[in-house]
């Protein structure tokens, strides 16, 4: 193989990479080293509303307004290429510009091209706003529909009073039912 066919190899294993990054709908970032934009997919540009111009080549931290500058998180991508750690669902609530307040989960890993042997970052960014409104609404439902303290002080002092509705009055003495004649006579 000479040095041509090796280029052109190379060259359409990144045409193919390229595609597979541009296919997915959820928002993602391929960082250099330095934590500068190499590329994004289209669900990125789409989903923040900006454009490549706005991305590519400026760092992660200067996106936007400065939203993903959270000390945590520059910590964990900054441990990413030098300890082959990953981020796997962290979670980050911000303001973003053009599309309000959001909660997205950020997760990361290491690539390693093996033609040159550097390393980049793969970003992946899930929008989980609307499950963590849902799972709020759950909540407060299911804290509306349970027995307040007081409810539940009660049920324990009169077992066989308070909760008439669920259990009948007569099965508070066992063996026994109320209103009966006594036994012979």
């Amino acid at each position: 193989m000479n040095l041509e066919d090796l280029y052109r190899l190379l060259r359409s294993e990144h045409v193919q990479a390229q595609g597979i990054v541009d296919t997915l709908e959820e928002p993602l970032l391929v960082l250099d080293q330095t934590g500068c934009v190499l590329t994004a997919n289209r669900g990125f540009y789409e989903t923040f509303s900006v454009s490549r111009d706005d991305t590519v080549g400026r760092s992660l931290f200067d996106l936007g307004d400065g939203q993903w500058d959270i000390p945590e998180l520059r910590r964990l991508v900054s441990d990413i290429i030098p300890k082959s750690a990953a981020i796997v669902g962290y979670e980050v609530e911000a303001e973003f510009p053009t599309i309000g307040r959001r909660t997205m989960l950020v997760s990361a890993r290491r690539l390693v091209h093996p033609d040159n042997n550097s390393t980049s970052i793969l970003i992946l960014f899930e929008d989980v706003t609307d499950r963590r409104r849902s799972e709020a609404q759950k909540d407060i439902l299911l804290a509306e529909a349970a027995p307040s303290d007081e409810e539940a002080s009660r049920d324990r002092a009169l077992p066989g009073l308070s909760d008439g509705c669920r259990r009948p009055v007569s099965q508070g003495v066992p063996g026994r039912l109320f209103g009966a004649l006594p036994s012979g006579g």
